[in-house]
């Protein structure tokens, strides 16, 4: 996995949407960085993660303020969908 620092200062204009799917710890340890590239009302969706850990994914997002927009399970698995409105 490349360090979120690395890919970040590549990126010219920030994005509409961003997608992680991908598990609950990279989750936790990257949002920082993804959310510094953003703009508000940008679409973020999380997934990959185990239905155990929305508990943790919605306190780590309400931190960032960001607003679920949907949710989503299947199998055990979990999908959330948010809006980034800092």
């Amino acid at each position: 996995l490349i360090p979120a620092e690395s890919y970040l200062s590549r990126i010219i204009e920030p994005p509409n949407v961003l997608l992680a799917n991908i598990n609950r710890s990279v989750i936790t340890e990257n949002l920082n960085h993804w959310l510094s590239i953003v703009n508000p009302e940008t679409k973020i969706l999380l997934s990959g993660f185990l239905i155990d850990d929305e508990e943790l994914i919605e306190s780590l997002a309400a931190q960032h303020k960001l607003v679920r927009t949907m949710r989503k399970e299947k199998n055990g698995w979990l999908a959330l969908s948010f809006v980034h409105v800092a």
